[in-house]
């Protein structure tokens, strides 16, 4: 879910920004889309788990992939996930709405 939610958020960035991108669960290629943005080191600590742990059949053991993981290494992924969220939702807020005209009624 971690990787997941990363991907969708870099997703929606690019998407708010109009920038193109191919449909496919890659982050490091969403984030080549967006340079200069500090997307890099998290991408690189979720990238071991976009698409071994979503997709374990075509992994030679898909027992293997979720036994290799810790509850540490699980809760850092959680945080960055979160992290790249908050980033995302930072760069994603809308320009404030325009003043209200003198003697407009309030909404």
């Amino acid at each position: 879910m971690t990787t997941e939610t990363a991907e969708r958020a870099l997703k929606a960035l690019l998407m708010h920004r109009a920038i193109p991108f191919p449909p496919r669960h890659d982050l490091s290629l969403l984030v080549t889309r967006l340079p200069d943005e500090g997307f890099d080191d998290a991408v690189a600590d979720l990238t071991k788990y976009a698409v071994e742990q979503r997709y374990p059949a075509n992994a030679q053991d898909p027992m293997e992939l979720t036994s290799d993981v810790t509850w540490s290494e699980a809760e850092r992924a959680v945080d960055t996930a979160r992290e790249v969220l908050q980033a995302v939702a930072e760069r994603a807020i809308e320009p404030t709405a325009p003043a209200r005209p003198p003697g407009a009624p309030e909404r």
